[in-house]
Formats: structure tokens, C-alpha cells, sequence
């Protein structure tokens, strides 16, 4: 028997139109149940996204700073979002407690909203927005900190090495303790490193003058290198705690630990006047300026002859005499300089004809001006 008849019959039984019919009804009847017993609209799922956050966490005691570091990963109870250490710098405040600022790696959900181009991220229940305070909390510490750039990638801070040349004046025994290859460290962290030294006579006999060539390790912000809060260039102070030394010193150059120019040998001629006796008797041949190891200025020669005085007589005349007593000195001496392409220094001063020089010897403090200078 064919499924359709001549008279428009299912199988002879049910005209098709009528099955059609019921057919639509139940379907609408499935769905009308359908729809008071279900709960609502199906929920979709929210979408997750990433971003990367700077955080400034201030200062925090060093038994926390020691315990802070790449890896470390925060978790919100709530929901599926969280939080990983991907970077970490130390460094310190002016008080030299650590302060610690992390780069982090933050899972959370984009809420889609029709009003913005981009959704707002969500993290942990609230907008990843600046100024915003997140707490990491891991099961070693827990701490809080301000963030202070959301980006979408980028797992590392701006830390850098910058070079610097630092000028203190140091006690002679501090200045003479430092040496290349000390390090300046916070909470396990270096910081900072010695690279070169270089240390010339002070105004007092107890001090010296001290070039310090470091290595520092800065971070940038508004485009600036900074160590310990402070931007790093020629002018500022830097203070770094070499153990057991805290030293404070003036930038004076920025791009690199080694004194300019080269090292060479000038002989000059000094002429020093109206030296008294007490002194003229300690100014003699073979002298030499020397610091550590290093021997800076030598005299070579020594030439003497009475310094004048001008005398005035009664009847008003006036005439030139030898002074009874005091001497003038014309002293070679060879220096241990720098050729620049400014000029020649000495101490880290320019040597030019008509300057004063100061050598200081172990007991005798010389002070000349510079009448010939040769090479």
C-alpha cells in the first residue's frame, strides 16, 4: 500500500493536512513546557582574558622583600582569576629599608560593553584600572601594593644597567677600604658594583677625593633612569651602602665607569713665594705625592733664592730688598695626569699656566702656580 493514497491519507488512515496539523500543536505545547521549566536564558560563559600590571609595593621589611620573586602566583578564591610575579625590582628608600616593585601576569574576564571600543578587564571582581590596589597573597606573605601600569603584554620592568662616575669626600681610611668589585646589595639583590676607583688628596689631610665608577641597576620611568627613587644624572646625589659604608656622592658623569683621557706624565715648573724657613727647610728633591699605589706628583728639582720685600725709608723712598729670612722656590715636578681632549687634568683639574697646584706630601702641604708647563 502506498504511504499517500489518491485521497491525501496516511496510509488510509489520517489525512496528511489533520497530521500536520497536531504535529504543530505538540511541537508547541513541547516548547511552552519547555519554557516554564527551565531557569531562564542559557548563561555564557564570560570571556577571560590577560594583562600585565607594574606594581609598587613601597617599602616592606626585608624578611618579606628576601621571600619575593618570579614565579610566585596569587590566587582569587572566588573565581578562576589570578595573579603571577613575572618580574621583581629592590632597591631602597632614603631610610635604606627595601621598596619593591613587581611586574605580574593578572587572569581575569573581559565584561562586554556595547558603550566601549574595548572591554573593561575585570579582575577579582573589580576594573584593572591605575591607582588601583591589588594584595598578592601567596602562602609565605602577604602584601599590598598601587598599580601603576596595566598593559596588555610585556612580562619584564624596564630595568637597566646604568653607568655612572661618582665624586665624595671620603675619611682617608674609608677611601683607602673601598675597592673594585664591592657591591652594594639589598635584601640579596645587588644593586650596584664598583667598577673603578680613582682617589686624589682632599682640602684636609684626613680626606681624599673619590671617583667611584658603578654599574647601577635602574629602572625607567617617565623616560628617566632612577635608583633608590631618585633620577640618575650628573648634578644628583646617589647614596649606596658598601658595607659597612654608607657613601653619598655627586654624579659626574653618566655612560661610563672610567675617568676620561689618557694617562700620562707632565712636567711642570711651581713657583711657590715668601716661603719661612720652618717650611723651606721640608721642600726638597725626591718628594713625592703618592696614595695607595698610585705616585702622583715628584720633585725633580729644587731651586731657591731670597724672596724680595719693598721697603719704604723714611724720606719716603721706596727700594727692593732681600727678605732676611724667606725664600722663593721654582720646583720641577713631574705629574701624573690625564690628557683630555679639554686639556690636561691633574687631581680632576685642569693644569693650565697661571693655575695653582696642591701637592700634598706626608708632612707638607705645597702650594704653586704653574709658570712653565712641558711634556
Amino acid at each position: 500500500m502506498p504511504m499517500i493514497d489518491e485521497e491525501g491519507c496516511v496510509f488510509g488512515v489520517v489525512n496528511i493536512i489533520d497530521l500536520l496539523a497536531v504535529l504543530f500543536a505538540v511541537a508547541v505545547v513541547v516548547a511552552g513546557v519547555a519554557l516554564v521549566f527551565s531557569d531562564g536564558p542559557t548563561q555564557q560563559e564570560p570571556e577571560l582574558g590577560t594583562r600585565y600590571v607594574t606594581l609598587d609595593l613601597g617599602s616592606q621589611p626585608a624578611y618579606v622583600t628576601e621571600r619575593i620573586d618570579a614565579g610566585e602566583v596569587s590566587t582569587v578564591p572566588s573565581g578562576p582569576d589570578n595573579l603571577t610575579i613575572t618580574d621583581v625590582y629592590v632597591t631602597s628608600d632614603g631610610d635604606g629599608s627595601p621598596t619593591v616593585t613587581v611586574r605580574a601576569r593578572v587572569n581575569g574576564q573581559l565584561a562586554d560593553q556595547s558603550d566601549q571600543e574595548t572591554p573593561t578587564f575585570i579582575f577579582a571582581g573589580e576594573s584593572l584600572i591605575l591607582g588601583r590596589q591589588l594584595t598578592i597573597e601567596t602562602t609565605e606573605y602577604r602584601i599590598s601594593g598601587n598599580v601603576t601600569a596595566v598593559q596588555r603584554t610585556g612580562e619584564s620592568l624596564p630595568v637597566s644597567t646604568t653607568e655612572v662616575i661618582t665624586e665624595s669626600t671620603l675619611p682617608a681610611d674609608v677611601a683607602m677600604d673601598l675597592s673594585v668589585g664591592d657591591h652594594y646589595r639589598v635584601s640579596g639583590r645587588t644593586l650596584a658594583t664598583i667598577e673603578s676607583k680613582t682617589v686624589y688628596p682632599a682640602d684636609s689631610a684626613f680626606d681624599r677625593r673619590v671617583f667611584l665608577g658603578l654599574s647601577l641597576r635602574t629602572i625607567t620611568r617617565q623616560s628617566q633612569p632612577r635608583f633608590s627613587g631618585r633620577v640618575v644624572r650628573p648634578g644628583n646625589e646617589l647614596t649606596l651602602q658598601f658595607d659597612p659604608y654608607e657613601i653619598t656622592g655627586t654624579v659626574r658623569e653618566s655612560g661610563r665607569t672610567s675617568m676620561r683621557g689618557e694617562v700620562t706624565t707632565t712636567t711642570v715648573v711651581l713657583e711657590l713665594t715668601d716661603v719661612p724657613p720652618t717650611r723651606a727647610a721640608n721642600v726638597q728633591t725626591g718628594l713625592t705625592e703618592t696614595i695607595g699605589q698610585t705616585q702622583y706628583a715628584e720633585i725633580t728639582d729644587v731651586r731657591s733664592e731670597p724672596s724680595e720685600v719693598v721697603l719704604t725709608s723714611d724720606d719716603g723712598n721706596i727700594s727692593l730688598r732681600e727678605h732676611p729670612r724667606n725664600v722663593d722656590f721654582r720646583l720641577t715636578v713631574d705629574l701624573r695626569t690625564r690628557q683630555r681632549e679639554t686639556g690636561l687634568t691633574f687631581h680632576g683639574e685642569p693644569v693650565r699656566l697661571n693655575d695653582q697646584v696642591t701637592l700634598n706630601f706626608d708632612y707638607l702641604t705645597v702650594r704653586g702656580v704653574v709658570i712653565e708647563i712641558t711634556k
